[in-house]
């Protein structure tokens, strides 16, 4: 009796060993994280499966520092614990994107007020206001027969959008990690 007993410990001992250094083994991948400088491929599609935006070109890829803000929150902590080589396909709610579409950044304005800023009042046209020190981009919407609609919202306010992310580099403080 003492003997299986011996045994079993042993092969019990054995594999929490083995499983102990396997678990070692693993965490010796490089991932990215806050501060580092990388380099991603990604196609963005919207719920409806409309591409937005795509950088694939592995030449030419979409190079941001994870944390400084260049990137929408949603996409900035996607790439946070992926691993070069890594594919990653997440969801995005407007939140996490480019938040919900706004009432406060829409505004009604006559044709005269329009002409008299050389914008042509029409519909679908582009527009740029100077706020202060930046420039606010904004769209007529709709003309209800006496004044236009003006959106200020990124035309992305209000959409769930569905990444697909590839990391290729990353260059953390400690040097260049290639795949």
């Amino acid at each position: 009796m003492m003997i299986i007993s011996m045994k079993t410990d042993v092969c019990v001992t054995t594999v929490v060993l083995f499983l102990v250094l396997f678990v070692l083994g693993c965490t010796n991948t490089v991932v990215a994280k806050n501060g580092d400088n990388v380099s991603v491929l990604y196609t963005a599609h919207d719920s409806e499966g409309k591409l937005i935006d795509s950088m694939t070109n592995a030449s030419n890829p979409f190079i941001f520092t994870i944390g400084d803000g260049q990137t929408i929150a949603g996409f900035n902590y996607a790439v946070i614990g992926m691993a070069v080589g890594e594919n990653k396909t997440v969801t995005l709610l407007p939140a996490e994107a480019y938040g919900e579409h706004d009432l406060n950044l829409t505004r009604w304005e006559t044709p005269d007020t329009l002409m008299q800023a050389n914008i042509t009042p029409k519909v679908g046209n582009t527009l740029y206001v100077v706020l202060g020190k930046d420039k606010q981009k904004g769209v007529i919407t709709s003309f209800n027969g006496t004044h236009y609609l003006i959106d200020f919202n990124s035309v992305l306010a209000g959409k769930t959008l569905i990444f697909d992310i590839t990391l290729l580099k990353i260059n953390s403080k400690t040097g260049d990690i290639f795949g």
